[in-house]
């Protein structure tokens, strides 16, 4: 059983559900009035991955020197449909180190500089008034897989400032990004057990999650990362 997708499922009960904690409230899902208990799985699914994500970076200098950074990608719903399907935006807000001539981590033997935007979609042909009980046992599963409808990324090979920068389009079917749960002991939960200790009044404790990213062309990269509570309202 998946504990963290649990424990952010378990939340969003708690809170009354999303539309009666004012969780959902993109012109997207305008649709929904509030206190209505009909919520699609779609909607739910989305805004599960709300948040921005960050894991640590070893970037190191000519010199020899080396510096920790971290690289983020924050999820919001998207205020409109896009291409006619609600969606998730994810923003890829890179690696901020223009001297480095190698990043790092202990999952990344060498990182690159990839900045853009992608849509992310969940179809579900469900019933409305089953989107609670569906999206609990989604959580259950322990990862789940969004199709990428639209977007493009940047990247950019870190110290090798001769090598022209690539676009990876995910304009054309095929992309998608499978979600996990990462499990205690592995190597990633090593690698961000600094940033999933409990945090705030409720001791809530930020989710820690791998992202398996592919594009159309099939190219994949992945990227473990644990959620940063300071961007909790």
């Amino acid at each position: 059983m998946a504990a963290v997708w649990q424990r952010f499922g378990r939340l969003l009960l708690l809170c009354g559900g999303l539309v009666g904690s004012g969780l959902l409230t993109d012109p997207a899902a305008a649709q929904f009035s509030a206190g209505d208990p009909k919520i699609g799985l779609t909607p739910l699914a989305l805004k599960a991955l709300v948040g921005r994500f960050r894991w640590p970076v070893l970037c190191a200098r000519p010199g020899g020197d080396s510096r920790l950074v971290e690289e983020g990608i924050v999820f919001q719903t998207a205020k409109a449909l896009y291409e006619g399907q609600m969606a998730a935006k994810a923003t890829f807000f890179g690696i901020e180190a223009p001297e480095a001539s190698v990043c790092f981590n202990r999952l990344e033997p060498r990182l690159s500089d990839r900045r853009g935007v992608l849509y992310l979609s969940y179809p579900s042909h469900g019933r409305r008034d089953l989107g609670m009980s569906e999206f609990r046992r989604l959580m259950e599963r322990g990862q789940t897989r969004y199709p990428i409808i639209g977007g493009r990324l940047v990247v950019r090979e870190i110290g090798k400032p001769e090598a022209k920068p690539r676009e990876l389009s995910f304009d054309e079917k095929g992309g998608a990004v499978v979600v996990r749960t990462v499990r205690a002991g592995s190597a990633g939960a090593k690698l961000i057990g600094g940033y999933i200790t409990p945090h705030g009044p409720q001791e809530r404790v930020p989710r820690a999650l791998s992202f398996e990213w592919t594009t159309p062309d099939g190219e994949s990269f992945t990227t473990v990362m644990a959620e940063d509570p300071s961007r909790w309202r």
